[in-house]
């Protein structure tokens, strides 16, 4: 990567950031077709993709007739312009990522941590996998400039710290730091489902200019909510955090301390253990999905159950943010087939969602991948303000 640039003053990072997003989501464009679809001036194509091309970003290869003059160039992401780390870390999960500049996941280990439960100890098992993993990959090692670490629960994405994560235990975990320290990388850190939305919306360059709202079941339940055009934080970072709503005053108690959040009634931890207290044998969300295909009393009231919570979080979504689209995703919804059939056709999915007319419901089709690419771009969106802001 060359030396950052200095006349850039009248370039806003937005517009770069547009124009290599496009690139990447139309390989092989020229910049007629680059000024159509960003809607920027030709004088600012010119510009951006010369910075672009001069940082190796993007390169030239192929040409198209243009009866007007001159054949048309064709631009292409470098994608070993860079590299980004990403680390996902959930309960039971720790999953290290290597992606490259055009959004490819070159490397990846899944790493057992089963018996991991301490910030250091996640970061710790973290390290030792990435020196397993890139032992023989050493200009990819030399290329990586950024790491993410994307994990549940509050995160102050400005500080790199963890507040509070009830699914991991963790309070007050300083993240980025220990991260930075251990690798010898710049270090960002993240929310999972802030992640998962930008993930999402990069897979799909139809979701850049619509509101859309992406639901996340798994150990926890959150939302991430994207509005006008950008990501909605709100001042803490903390916007979407519907798992800690109350919706039973009288209700179980949460792990954040208060009793009745959504999260007490509709996560992949208090289903199976409710499932349990009816059958000693269940031990995963497919096993309670055959006892309700067979018909079982008590799994037929639990999923009935399930489908008046998440119908009530769809409905307050709806009302609240106005999206076009959902997109459901989550490992509770990777684990739960058939979920938005059954959920559907649900008398509570009818009586809550009255007003879900315009709203798309999606499943996504991402999964973990999600994650670990919202995580890739939030680490290139840096790279790029930092070498030309």
């Amino acid at each position: 990567m060359k030396k950052k640039i200095n006349n850039l003053s009248d370039i806003k990072i937005e517009n770069i950031n547009l124009i290599i997003d496009t690139i990447k989501n139309n390989k092989g464009i020229t910049r007629i077709e680059l000024a159509s679809l960003s809607g920027l001036s030709g004088m600012s194509i010119t510009r951006i993709v010369s910075l672009l091309l001069d940082n190796d970003f993007i390169y030239e290869d192929g040409e198209i007739s243009n009866k007007r003059g001159r054949p048309a160039k064709l631009l292409h992401i470098n994608p070993r312009a860079l590299y980004t780390l990403t680390i996902y870390i959930d309960v039971n999960t720790l999953i290290i990522a290597v992606v490259d500049l055009n959004n490819l996941i070159i490397l990846q280990s899944n790493i057992n941590s089963n018996d991991i439960s301490s910030m250091e100890d996640y970061i710790d098992a973290a390290y030792e996998g990435y020196k397993e993993m890139i032992r023989n990959y050493r200009d990819i090692k030399e290329g990586i400039k950024c790491i993410s670490v994307v994990c549940s629960g509050v995160v102050d994405n400005k500080k790199n710290e963890v507040i509070i994560s009830a699914q991991l235990k963790w309070r007050n975990a300083k993240i980025g730091d220990y991260t930075r320290k251990k690798f010898g990388i710049t270090t960002i850190v993240d929310n999972d489902v802030k992640s998962a939305l930008i993930g999402e919306i990069s897979n799909n360059s139809k979701y850049n200019n619509i509101n859309l709202a992406y639901m996340d079941i798994g150990y926890g339940i959150g939302v991430g909510l994207w509005i006008g055009g950008q990501i909605l934080r709100g001042t803490n970072n903390n916007a979407g955090e519907i798992g800690h709503i109350t919706i039973d005053y009288n209700g179980l108690q949460c792990e954040c301390g208060r009793r009745g959040c959504l999260n007490t009634v509709l996560n992949i931890k208090s289903f199976i253990n409710q499932a349990q207290e009816n059958d000693n044998n269940i031990t995963s969300i497919e096993d309670i999905v055959n006892k309700y295909k067979a018909h079982e009393k008590w799994a037929i009231s639990l999923v009935d159950d399930v489908c008046m919570y998440f119908s009530i979080a769809i409905n307050n979504i709806i009302n609240a943010y106005d999206p076009a689209i959902i997109i459901i995703g989550g490992k509770f919804i990777d684990q739960f087939k058939g979920f938005l059939d059954i959920i559907s056709s649900s008398q509570h999915f009818t009586q809550y969602g009255s007003f879900k007319i315009d709203a798309d419901i999606q499943l996504s089709s991402m999964g973990e991948k999600s994650y670990i690419m919202g995580g890739a771009i939030n680490s290139q969106r840096l790279i790029f303000n930092n070498l030309f802001s």
